[in-house]
């Protein structure tokens, strides 16, 4: 586009049209008949110019190009619902991301909450969500793996009841493909996958929303909605997204509580083996701080069946590892 722009003749003020002026204009909420003030988008008082889905899937490919083209190499992992996922208020959720002790943590958050935390350096104090991306991620997969392959919702919601058994058979197959590129070890073909089935995921107070594209499974003229009871539940600064009624998730262990435990058990050893008989020895043989050890400890001593459970990834949603360190777990 930027070269068609420039063969014409046509500039952004005084310079040709960057990469940058061309996502300003795409994005731009003006084409659906609405207008952005700050981080908030409002209800404009002109018609809209496109329709909501043609919008969507530009906003879409926008979001997937700005992950770093997940064609490219060095796309390794991209954002599998960059540009698709909105909150309860109808705004965008963006992709970001923080690193603690040199470990990178990747979120979706609200653009409010994260103007918020720009602006004001306490996280309480910022509304909207921010969800740990992987956890999002392999909820909304799960969910949309049990729809692909539950044949009785695939009858009923998106071949067409007079539809001829070959018909019926082409969409079975399809799904069963898209089916088997989401659950694929390779992150751009999940990506691909979910570009091609999803139009938007609403995440709203009480269930999530899912809006497939017409296209992706038949031969449908408008989207098909799928909706299912949702909790989020706080845990700590962040959210957890739980979808109810699917059935129980695989359990996940939380790295940074795990990690923290085994800490606590291998220095906890040391000093019982007197190898290293003070705090302050344990925090310089491991190039830590010796409050850290202090408070990393005691959790040696947590209840065995809440150890298994942090273990096993099935310990209360909302428990954080600093309310492990603060001793609220015990």
């Amino acid at each position: 586009m930027k070269e068609e722009l420039a063969r014409r003749g046509l500039r952004a003020t005084n310079s040709p049209f960057s990469r940058g002026h061309l996502y300003r204009l795409l994005e731009n909420p003006i084409y659906i008949g609405r207008i952005r003030h700050k981080a908030t988008i409002y209800k404009g008082q002109h018609p809209a110019l496109i329709d909501r889905p043609l919008w969507d899937q530009v906003q879409a490919l926008l979001a997937q190009n700005r992950a770093g083209q997940p064609h490219r190499s060095r796309s390794k992992n991209p954002s599998l619902f960059a540009g698709l996922l909105f909150d309860h208020k109808g705004r965008r959720l963006l992709s970001t991301h923080a690193v603690k002790r040199g470990v990178r943590y990747r979120y979706y958050v609200s653009p409010d909450r994260l103007k918020r935390q720009a602006d004001a350096p306490s996280p309480d104090a910022a509304p909207g969500l921010r969800l740990a991306t992987a956890e999002v991620e392999d909820a909304i997969l799960a969910l949309l793996k049990r729809l692909l392959r539950d044949r009785d919702w695939l009858l009923g919601a998106v071949i067409p009841p007079q539809a001829s058994l070959d018909l019926q058979q082409t969409i079975l197959r399809r799904a069963d493909h898209l089916a088997e590129r989401l659950a694929s070890d390779n992150p751009v073909t999940r990506r691909d996958a979910v570009l091609t089935l999803l139009q938007r995921v609403d995440l709203r107070d009480d269930e999530v929303q899912l809006t497939l594209q017409p296209q992706a499974l038949g031969h449908a003229t408008t989207p098909i909605a799928v909706a299912r009871p949702l909790a989020l539940r706080r845990r700590g600064v962040e959210t957890k997204l739980i979808i109810e009624g699917e059935g129980p998730a695989d359990p996940q262990p939380d790295p940074a509580m795990v990690r923290a435990l085994a800490q606590a058990h291998r220095w906890w050893r040391d000093l019982l083996d007197k190898r290293y008989p003070t705090m302050k020895e344990i925090a310089q043989a491991y190039r830590t701080d010796e409050r850290y050890v202090a408070r990393i400890i005691p959790l040696a001593f947590l209840p065995a069946q809440l150890t298994r459970d942090i273990l096993n990834g099935t310990q209360p949603p909302e428990m954080t590892l600093v309310e492990l360190m603060a001793g609220e777990g015990a």
